[in-house]
């Protein structure tokens, strides 16, 4: 038998096995590769948004009389930050994403859905909060309901999750390093979670220690239930710590 007769066994062989082994792992297949295009996107857009550098003269004009937030900036009165967004509208089976770049280096990301653009969820659009004077004042007052998580402690070690799957309350977990292109995974697992189990924070503890800590507004729109200057009662819902197990060399929540 050639080569190429033994490839398309092979092939025909997996196709099978994909289309009997039931639809239980068929959504598991295609949740994996999805998750995979994910952090592709998400470091793509982290090499776009280093290469990109610093707003232009006439972006910092425009922040000057007012317009602040910019296509691709957000302009502080010391400081920048660029960003990049996608949003499930593409269509391409990825889910909401949205990646911001401080202007010293630091990557954050957040999985809301921004179809309005980078404005959406800020605090509060019922006001007219001034210009935060640097990226720390913006994460802490003007986009604190986005939920921002920083992404990476160094810039390349990195944790990346993926929304709950609504049939199953699971959401996924990714841990990895980026050199350049090249993505190495350290862990990729999923986890169950309640169903309202809605959003979470990322805590790097170090470059070999991240929490994460699932949490809810007891199934409430927080900006539309509280005002700007209040601390919505979360409710905490769970925490995973995960570490690098040197042993291994890969992330663990095993102690």
């Amino acid at each position: 038998m050639r080569l190429r007769d033994i490839v398309i066994v092979i092939v025909g062989l997996c196709c099978l096995v994909v289309i009997f082994a039931g639809p239980s792992f068929r959504r598991k297949l295609r949740s994996r590769t999805d998750m995979r295009r994910e952090r592709e996107w998400i470091w793509l857009k982290a090499r776009e948004l280093v290469e990109a550098g610093p707003p232009s003269a006439e972006l910092q004009y425009g922040a000057n009389t007012g317009r602040w937030v910019q296509q691709g900036y957000l302009l502080f009165s010391n400081g920048w930050a660029g960003y990049q967004i996608h949003t499930s509208h593409a269509c391409d089976r990825m889910g909401n994403m949205a990646l911001l770049r401080t202007d010293d280096g630091i990557l954050y990301l957040s999985k809301l859905h921004y179809c309005g653009g980078i404005a959406d969820w800020m605090a509060s659009p019922r006001d007219d909060l001034p210009r935060p004077a640097n990226a720390v004042e913006f994460l802490s007052v003007r986009g604190r309901y986005q939920e921002w998580n920083r992404l990476s402690p160094d810039g390349r070690v990195a944790c990346i999750i993926r929304s709950p799957d609504e049939k199953r309350n699971r959401v996924t977990i990714w841990i990895g390093r980026a050199d350049g292109p090249h993505l190495t995974t350290f862990l990729d697992e999923q986890y169950q979670v309640p169903r309202f189990a809605v959003a979470w924070s990322t805590y790097w503890l170090s470059n070999e220690r991240v929490n994460v800590e699932f949490y809810n507004y007891n199934g409430r729109d927080v900006l539309s239930v509280f005002e700007p200057d209040e601390n919505p009662p979360s409710n905490h819902i769970a925490t995973l710590a995960f570490h690098l197990d040197h042993k291994s060399g890969r992330f663990t929540d095993k102690e």
